[in-house]
């Protein structure tokens, strides 16, 4: 329409996987010069992930820039490296999802660090299945195994 100004985008958020990385984990030479476009033209860029804060960080630094970070599905907020948000579980609905995830014949993984350390505790158990093996590998520098969960 004639003389209707269009909305300024101010903010792009992305998610990681999936989104804003291809397949081999990588951001793919056209979606970063679009990226570059973007900000050029004054839009700020904001990550937006269920990954946690070493993982999440990294992508960050290769994109450059502030990057702020809304992780663990919006529990954590970090913008300009400090933490504006921090909403861990209370003890008893940890001890109690924790609880129920074992009886069912699930992984558990706790997500510790109330500054977004990204410390994993797992419990020692038989072998995991692939997809988890596969996340605990890629974190193997974050993890602690531990006999008991619940007993934390």
């Amino acid at each position: 329409m004639p003389g209707v100004s269009r909305p300024r985008i101010r903010l792009l958020a992305l998610d990681i996987d999936g989104t804003l990385l291809t397949s081999e984990r990588a951001v793919a030479p056209r979606t970063r010069a679009a990226l570059d476009r973007a900000r050029a033209a004054g839009v700020r860029l904001g990550l937006v992930t269920g990954r946690r804060l070493p993982s999440a960080r990294r992508i960050a630094r290769d994109l450059g820039g502030d990057v702020p970070l809304v992780l663990h599905n919006g529990a954590l907020v970090v913008e300009g490296g400090e933490l504006l948000r921090s909403l861990g579980l209370p003890r008893d609905v940890a001890r109690e999802a924790t609880a129920r995830g074992l009886a069912t014949g699930a992984e558990p993984v706790l997500h510790c660090g109330a500054r977004g350390e990204g410390r994993l505790l797992v419990r020692v158990g038989g072998r995991p299945s692939p997809l988890m093996a596969y996340y605990l590998e890629r974190a193997r520098d974050d993890l602690r195994i531990v006999p008991d969960l619940l007993a934390l």
